[in-house]
């Protein structure tokens, strides 16, 4: 697991290019450029690029997992901010809520 990288900041700020050979086989094997900006994004750094392997996978699971955990605790948090500055956060019950959305 100490080889697993995460992609450094230059690779995800510098737009990929794709040779001739690498858009026809993203065709034959059903790979969009997305798909490929993601396996960059996630993957495995090996010698010469990504691989999505099972341990890069299986991190990456476990990061979404602990963040819908953390997005489900949230769930009707209000934040009330003004110039930038928070003034208070509270849990809204459904009521406060759609007070709330009508100030929009």
């Amino acid at each position: 697991m100490d080889k697993l990288m995460l992609q450094d900041e230059s690779a995800s700020s510098n737009p990929l290019n794709f040779s001739r050979h690498a858009q026809a086989r993203m065709c034959q094997r059903g790979l969009t450029k997305t798909d490929v900006e993601f396996v960059r994004k996630v993957g495995e750094w090996v010698d010469d690029g990504y691989v999505m392997t099972n341990s890069a996978v299986d991190q990456r699971i476990h990061e979404l997992r602990h963040e819908m955990n953390r997005i489900e605790k949230l769930r009707g948090v209000a934040l009330i901010e003004g110039a930038n500055i928070v003034i208070t956060v509270y849990r809204a019950d459904h009521r406060r809520i759609c007070r709330l959305r009508g100030k929009q």
